[in-house]
């Protein structure tokens, strides 16, 4: 006879068995659903906040959208900050503080994707707008000795004054 048939035909070493496995498997499922709660935050490693970023502004995005989006991520930030860092599970004491600041940087990451794009929009059409006033300014400053002269300021004001509108 082999041990193991030994063991098998051991009703107390059968029933420790069936407990010892019982308690894992719940020990398991506790511990899925604790993992469970990151599932709201797969997106941080499974999208590209570039491919976001390009999606969300191929939509034309207003400022209000931007400060939306901007919002959702700090939102997001805090719901991570707020967190129980260390979970009791049976025996098992979780300790997810490390997850949790990668989390974190990867929102941080995400946001400065968004803001730096928007930094940079916003750039872009300041130094537009400043040389649009820059040359109107010039046009204006013109000395007006003659009516050719008056016409091409009052041109320009008429122009300002449209735009304005």
């Amino acid at each position: 006879e082999s041990f193991h048939s030994r063991i098998a035909q051991d009703r107390e070493i059968l029933k420790i068995l069936l407990l010892l496995t019982g308690s894992i498997q719940s020990t398991r499922d506790e511990v899925t659903d604790f993992l469970g709660k990151f599932d709201d935050f797969a997106w941080l490693w499974t999208d590209s906040a570039r491919d976001t970023y390009a999606a969300f502004a191929a939509q034309k995005p207003s400022l209000d959208e931007f400060e939306k989006k901007i919002r959702f991520f700090v939102d997001v930030e805090t719901k991570l900050q707020n967190m129980q860092t260390t979970t009791a599970i049976g025996v098992l004491q979780l300790n997810s503080s490390g997850l949790i600041s990668q989390l974190t940087e990867l929102v941080r990451g995400w946001s400065l994707q968004f803001l730096d794009e928007l930094h940079q929009k916003a750039r872009q059409k300041l130094e537009t707008l400043t040389e649009h006033i820059r040359q109107m300014s010039k046009r204006l400053k013109r000395t007006v000795s003659d009516i050719d002269a008056l016409r091409h300021v009052m041109e320009t004001l008429n122009y300002i004054r449209e735009k304005e509108s």
